[in-house]
């Protein structure tokens, strides 16, 4: 990540509230000298920058996602990025450190009276696509919905006869769930992004 201090300055007034808070990932807090940019990275830690203030708040606010998306193109591919900017909420996956589950995504339920199960969670946008920004700095239409599915174990009438046959088989579908719908496959530890098909692979720099 790069660490990047900011001179405090007089609050200053922005007239452009609304193009600011629709452009994801960048920031001019009223006592910040400069604007931030914070690309986020596939472990969910952040590439941060600031840039120096254009003649005009508008030509701020251009530079400022034209820089945005130079850094996020290069860690993500083009087309990955741009799906990531038409989803208005967090693009990539929250993996807590201090977690009950031994998966992000993929956790138990132990459901009284029942068979106890292992469920893969994940979201995917509605109607199986996004729909892409025409503009920079619009928000995009990307609603998404929660899915799920279950995998009981440990009784004659559940569908696994372990619990560790239950989760390898939840674990299986959350990792293609990733593969079809995430920015980011693997679990915090391996994290790394999920490239389109038909973009090169080859590592890129963002500095």
């Amino acid at each position: 990540m790069v660490g990047v201090s900011q001179s405090k300055v007089a609050p200053r007034e922005l007239r452009l509230l609304e193009a600011w808070a629709a452009a994801k990932h960048v920031s001019w807090p009223a006592s910040w000298a400069k604007p931030m940019i914070r690309v986020p990275l596939p472990s969910g830690r952040y590439v941060t920058k600031s840039l120096t203030p254009m003649p005009t708040e508008r030509e701020t606010l251009a530079a400022c996602i034209e820089e945005r998306d130079r850094i996020g193109m290069a860690i993500w591919g083009a087309k990955r990025w741009r799906e990531m900017m038409a989803v208005p909420k967090r693009s990539v996956a929250k993996h807590r450190r201090e977690r009950v589950t031994p998966r992000t995504g993929v956790q138990l339920d132990e459901r009284p009276g029942r068979a106890p199960c292992w469920v893969a969670s994940w979201y995917e946008p509605e109607n199986g696509g996004v729909t892409l920004p025409d503009q920079p700095g619009k928000v995009a239409s990307a609603p998404r919905r929660k899915r799920s599915k279950s995998f009981s174990f440990g009784t004659p009438h559940a569908r696994f006869s372990s619990s560790e046959a239950a989760f390898a088989e939840a674990v299986s579908l959350r990792e293609a769930m990733e593969r079809r719908w995430y920015s980011v496959v693997a679990p915090l530890e391996e994290s790394r992004v999920n490239h389109h098909p038909d973009e090169s692979t080859e590592e890129t720099t963002h500095g």
